[in-house]
């Protein structure tokens, strides 16, 4: 027996797209950054509730206060013209996420991220700030904010989260081929039997949150932008998935494969991305999915011998036999749909981390950021 799960709790959750570069998607949504942290940036009007109550939790002072007066026109001047946006910004923001600290505090990676969309925002056209970007490596290290890391051992199958599965009803319907998939693992893959076989040297690749990645990805493209010949011609050249990602906003033309692309490329493109899904879909089924249930055989019995047997009794065990068939086929079949289902949902929550493999094909939740970002930035 399966128990239910649902979309929210399974995989690795569902990728989350929100950002606050997304002016679309963002509306009457709430930031995850922390007010104090908006405030001490410069990030809000001094005039907004979020500055009052930071500066003033008790209530701003009266209106004819002089030293008041002044020290808000600073503040409206701090917020317009905010501060330009470097390398080194970005280095402390990153480091700040990855290293634990003395006291053990330690931003989490989507709080950080989220902090570094705030900063790109303070940058965007309008506002006074600017991007002095050129340090190509701090790129590389953001993808460091998007990185998942299984919870249950990779050898392992956890019966918190590996024996449960979801009804049907719940999920997308999935795709009606079938795919023959192989576990791999560090050390070999899992066989039949839920062995593992060593003689096989497959390796679980680094993993993501699909919605961070792209959120990143988004910020890459901007920096290209900002810093064309330090950042934008190294990942135009070390990163396929922003090098098609400026294809597409130089020429408008927002498709996948790019709209450059001959017969012979095109081909290698959907190769790349097809491959790539593949593996997500074995390291899926192999961290969120139950084993593969073992088919039960329903073995034919003896029609009773002698004088007694009759026709119709053994008709009558006949028949009892293709309906007891019939209904193990039936049910085989409903478990292996849902099968089907949860893993092309468990395959949504994950991707490959490796920005500098095949370039992938935006998912459609990632669209309005990329055209937001392009409006926001002038790209």
């Amino acid at each position: 027996k399966f128990d239910r799960m649902t979309k929210k709790d399974f995989g690795a959750g569902l990728p989350n797209f929100s950002s606050v570069l997304d002016q679309d998607g963002m509306l009457g949504e709430e930031s995850s950054c922390p007010d104090a942290m908006k405030c001490v940036l410069f990030m809000v009007d001094a005039d907004s509730p979020i500055m009052q109550d930071f500066l003033y939790p008790e209530g701003p002072p009266q209106h004819t206060d002089t030293a008041w007066i002044e020290e808000l026109y600073r503040l409206k001047q701090c917020y317009k013209y905010g501060a330009d946006l470097d390398d080194e910004m970005l280095e402390i923001v990153v480091k700040f996420s990855s290293d634990e600290l003395k006291d053990g505090a330690r931003m989490a990676p989507p709080m950080a991220l989220n902090l570094i969309e705030h900063l790109f925002e303070c940058c965007k056209k309008g506002r006074h700030a600017e991007m002095r970007l050129a340090d190509v490596s701090i790129v590389w290290k953001m993808y460091s904010l998007v990185e998942y890391v299984p919870e249950q051992d990779i050898f392992g199958r956890s019966p918190d989260t590996r024996e449960k599965i979801e009804d049907g009803d719940q999920f997308a319907d999935a795709d009606d081929d079938e795919m023959d998939i192989q576990v791999p693992t560090e050390n070999g893959k899992i066989t039949e039997n839920g062995k593992i076989d060593k003689d096989t040297e497959q390796t679980v690749p680094g993993l993501a949150y699909p919605g961070l990645w792209w959120r990143v990805a988004s910020l890459a493209l901007v920096m290209a932008g900002a810093s064309p010949t330090d950042i934008g011609s190294s990942l135009a050249e070390h990163h396929p998935t922003v090098r098609e990602l400026i294809k597409m906003v130089t020429s408008g033309r927002y498709r996948f494969p790019t709209i450059d692309c001959d017969d012979l490329k095109r081909e290698e493109m959907k190769k790349g991305e097809s491959e790539m899904r593949l593996s997500e879909s074995n390291v899926a089924e192999l961290l969120f999915l139950p084993p593969k249930p073992i088919p039960k055989s329903v073995q034919k019995e003896a029609a009773p011998r002698g004088s007694r047997a009759s026709a119709r009794q053994r008709e009558r065990e006949e028949r009892t036999l293709r309906k007891k068939r019939d209904r193990e086929i039936a049910e085989a079949l409903t478990v292996d749909n849902k099968r089907k289902k949860m893993l092309k949902a468990a395959q949504r929550s994950i991707m490959i981390l490796d920005p500098r493999g095949p370039a992938r094909k935006p998912p459609k939740e990632s669209v309005n950021l990329i055209l937001s970002v392009e409006k926001m930035f002038g790209l």
